[in-house]
């Protein structure tokens, strides 16, 4: 028996420097979206106390522009009981921060399902991403558009003019 409660206890002392000790977000939510637990490295992201932010929906810290297709994540994972892709989350500041996300369902040995979710921070890299685009297609002299700028946007006014 002693040798259990020992192997029991390490296990949650592994538990919790794995959850704690992350700099992503691991979390779980109900299958409405209602967050049950969440660990305090995405607290810390998202510049809030624990206690602000387990009972709530998840919904409300998505970004206002992408709140209406929530409901598409919550049936994609109710369905294949496995999800992931990208998240844009607004911080209490309003700065949005882009996640990538792999969520499962636990249906097993548990009273109530529930969605174990964890997520990397990849704002930074999207960022990043986003400024060599921009230097890709700009003049860094004059900030105008450069040969290759001006060819993507004409070629894109151009399939729209077909298009209308």
């Amino acid at each position: 028996m002693k040798e259990a409660e020992a192997k029991l206890s390490d296990l949650e002392e592994r538990y919790q420097h794995l959850v704690e000790g992350t700099h992503g977000l691991i979390c779980t939510h109900d299958l409405d979206g209602v967050i049950l637990t969440i660990n305090p490295s995405a607290c810390e992201l998202l510049e809030y106390e624990s206690s602000e932010i387990i009972g709530r929906n998840l919904r409300d810290f998505i970004v206002p522009s992408r709140r209406q297709y929530f409901h598409i994540f919550l049936e994609r994972i109710r369905l294949n009981a496995v999800d992931k892709g990208i998240m844009l989350l607004a911080a209490r500041s309003g700065r949005e921060l882009t996640f990538q996300y792999h969520n499962i369902k636990i249906t097993q040995h548990v009273e109530r399902p529930y969605v174990l979710g964890h997520a990397y921070d990849i704002t930074e890299l999207t960022e990043l991403q986003e400024q060599l685009k921009q230097l890709t297609v700009t003049d860094d002299l004059t900030g105008l558009n450069n040969r290759r700028g001006f060819l993507t946007r004409a070629n894109e006014r151009m399939t729209l003019a077909t298009r209308s």
